[in-house]
């Protein structure tokens, strides 16, 4: 193969694999967190594994079909990731300082975030979306402890919410 072909096929294969990163892979709650926030936009696990599914993917990163309960539920993930993880300020818009974001990916993301909406959970969602198209942040990740860490989740069991029943 002639070295210009290699160089194709390299960046073929960089642009595929940037398109198959998932936005939601950079949020780092615990159970308990993860818990409270299917819990708070009425979401149940299921509901929510379905919606993060790589299969559902391109309709999450249509903005306008993607429920508020779901876009709520991303800002309140954004909103208890640890404190080096931050992305929002204390009044909850982008703090570009806070997630590490420099030179041209900065520019992207707020250039992005020019169209995002008043609302908070729909800016929380945008900013994600923003930064993923940015392609940030730059994850690195650990197939055995995600792996763990969801057999961990199937174990733990999410407590029902007042006045429900387990039929």
């Amino acid at each position: 193969m002639c070295p210009s072909s290699q160089l194709a096929l390299i960046l073929a294969l960089s642009l595929g694999l940037a398109q198959c990163r998932h936005p939601f892979t950079f949020l780092d709650v615990g159970l308990q967190e993860f818990g409270d926030c299917l819990r708070s936009n009425n979401l149940t696990y299921e509901e929510y594994e379905t919606f993060e599914s790589n299969e559902n993917l391109e309709n999450l990163l249509n903005e306008a079909q993607v429920e508020l309960k779901y876009k709520c539920n991303i800002r309140c993930q954004l909103l208890r990731q640890p404190p080096t993880a931050q992305w929002l300020d204390a009044a909850g818009r982008m703090d570009l300082q806070l997630m590490n974001a420099t030179g041209e990916t900065a520019l992207q993301i707020s250039s992005c975030m020019e169209a995002a909406a008043a609302e908070p959970c729909a800016y929380a969602f945008h900013l994600v979306l923003c930064a993923h198209k940015a392609d940030h942040p730059v994850i690195d990740y650990d197939e055995e402890q995600e792996q763990q860490e969801y057999m961990e989740y199937v174990d733990y069991e999410l407590p029902l919410p007042e006045g429900s029943s387990d039929l």
